[in-house]
């Protein structure tokens, strides 16, 4: 089944998109999710949020038209992606953050926190992991939300939850991650990421990053059958929201449970 790998919010009037990737990769990696609106109608946002440079993250035309259709939007990501976003701006604010920097918007109440993951970051032959690759933390004071990014497994989640230690959603990727002895260190599978999310201490988890793009060698659907078998066999098995392309969910207060 084909699920989101965009992510659109709405908080505290906010209008936020997540690393929007509207096409195709390339000729040979063709786009298996359609959109469910036009991205011409993506418009009034106020801030755009990248965590890494990558093309499947990082997508030069649909940020050109997002930039273009929203001359106001604030753009939040890591350290030196301005060197990749500027010439595909229109004088947009941009924010580079380093690991556990932190970004507020008082009027609003919106604070937004950069951290690690165990990734890395390439678009051309020799740049390798000039900029800097992370996940965020969105606090409002009604919710938490973890968005993870790309990520192998590792001591990050716990650290992440003794620094945050009321997530209310946590959105972990579970795809591109076969075969595991080569993808384990920059992609999580279905397991690590079960045990991120309890490492993590967070109320919900959302699984992203699966069904859109093939990227590896496991079938399209594997991630989400493998995750629904391990929910299946454990207590937590019903905090889990396996979202639908297109449909909206509100976000409840959530506390740690």
């Amino acid at each position: 089944m084909a699920r989101p790998r965009l992510f659109f919010f709405r908080l505290n009037g906010l209008n936020i998109l997540i690393d929007p990737v509207f096409g195709r990769l390339s000729p040979f990696t063709p786009r298996h999710s359609e959109l469910p609106v036009s991205p011409e109608k993506l418009r009034n946002l106020d801030l755009i949020l990248v965590t890494h440079d990558h093309r499947d993250h990082c997508d030069e035309p649909s940020l050109r038209l997002l930039m273009k259709n929203n001359p106001q939007a604030h753009i939040i990501t890591g350290l030196r992606m301005s060197e990749v976003l500027k010439p595909w701006s229109n004088g947009h604010r941009i924010t580079e953050m380093g690991w556990f920097q932190k970004f507020e918007n008082e009027e609003v109440k919106l604070k937004i926190t950069y951290l690690p993951t165990r990734h890395w970051c390439r678009r051309w032959l020799t740049d390798m992991n000039r900029r800097l690759w992370g996940a965020f933390v969105l606090e409002t004071p009604e919710t938490t939300l973890y968005f993870g990014g790309d990520s192998g497994y590792g001591q990050h989640f716990t650290q992440t939850a003794q620094l945050f230690p009321h997530i209310g959603y946590a959105f972990l990727g579970i795809g591109a991650f076969a075969p595991e002895w080569f993808m384990q260190s920059n992609h999580m599978s279905p397991a690590d990421a079960w045990q991120a999310f309890r490492d993590l201490g967070a109320a919900r988890l959302v699984p992203m990053h699966y069904g859109t793009f093939d990227l590896s060698d496991e079938p399209m659907g594997e991630p989400e059958r493998l995750l629904r078998e391990i929910q299946q066999d454990h207590p937590a098995h019903d905090r889990v929201d396996f979202l639908t392309v297109g449909k909206s969910k509100p976000l409840r207060t959530l506390a740690n449970i």
